[in-house]
């Protein structure tokens, strides 16, 4: 199964314009307070962590050499 790079690249950009939105307009206080309180916003925010987390520990793993390639 083969993706156009071109359209995985605007989805993963329009994904990223959307989250930084979203935050903005939770910090300018746009958003209801009910609306930031709710315990599903706490878990997508948990889910946005550990997601950055994991791609920037495989990109460090993808960095370091292995064992076995310097012998």
């Amino acid at each position: 199964m083969s993706h156009d790079l071109a359209l995985l690249f605007s989805v993963g950009i329009a994904y990223l314009i959307l989250l930084f939105l979203i935050a903005y307009a939770a910090d300018s206080g746009r958003l209801p307070e009910r609306l930031l309180h709710h315990p599903s916003v706490y878990v997508l925010s948990l889910g946005v962590y550990a997601t950055s987390w994991t791609y920037y520990g495989s990109v460090g793993f993808a960095q370091t050499p292995s064992e076995s390639s310097t012998s």
